[in-house]
């Protein structure tokens, strides 16, 4: 069986209210048993480079073995090569190779609108104009509280993050959990404003 592999995204929130973006390249390699075992890669950031980072992420998976455990000199490779990387500023451009595959991301100048890199196709292939003009005008209302269901759980973090991007020149200010676990449904009772999404398999069952 050809190995699986998993690449996503989702969001946590610092102790004072910071948000990181985390995001994971997961796989599942066949021991010589017939077993499958699953190995993660991980990078949280507090960048607003969220396409550029999964991208980096994933074509540094591709280079790894597939027939052994990813191994912790491999793990601080990663890190090394993420740590050289400086952020770039305003007007300024990053640069990043890795086995072979550039890229390259322009950040714009303090008088450009702001950096928007995000994967917006999840969100655009959802919903269609309608539908997304009345979830941005539900978002912009006194006290919004949206769930958001996705049967792939790989898309909510991408589209989340779309939503609130749209709302420029505006920010979201309540809380935000792009992927809601199983545990944590009680939050939908909160009365507060709040923007969830949750994988549909995670929905409760009447």
């Amino acid at each position: 069986a050809e190995r699986r592999q998993e690449a996503y995204s989702t969001a946590l929130r610092g102790p004072r209210g910071t948000l990181f973006a985390l995001h994971v390249h997961l796989r599942y390699r066949e021991t010589p048993e017939g077993g499958w075992v699953p190995e993660a890669l991980f990078v949280v950031s507090r960048a607003d480079l969220h396409a550029t980072i999964a991208a980096a992420l994933s074509a540094f998976a591709e280079t790894l073995p597939a027939d052994r455990p990813w191994a912790q000199p491999e793990v601080l490779q990663l890190a090394t090569l993420l740590k050289s990387v400086n952020v770039p500023g305003p007007g300024q451009e990053l640069s990043l190779t890795i086995a072979g595959t550039k890229i390259t991301k322009a950040r714009p100048a303090a008088s450009d609108l702001p950096l928007a890199d995000l994967d917006f196709a999840p969100l655009f292939r959802a919903l269609d104009p309608s539908v997304l003009r009345r979830v941005l005008l539900l978002l912009l209302s006194d006290e919004p509280s949206l769930l958001v269901v996705a049967d792939d759980p790989a898309t909510l973090f991408p589209a989340l993050t779309a939503l609130i991007a749209l709302l420029y020149p505006l920010a979201w200010p309540h809380p935000l959990i792009p992927q809601l676990s199983p545990t944590s449904l009680t939050r939908l009772d909160s009365p507060a404003p709040f923007l969830f999404g949750i994988a549909r398999p995670a929905l409760p069952r009447a």
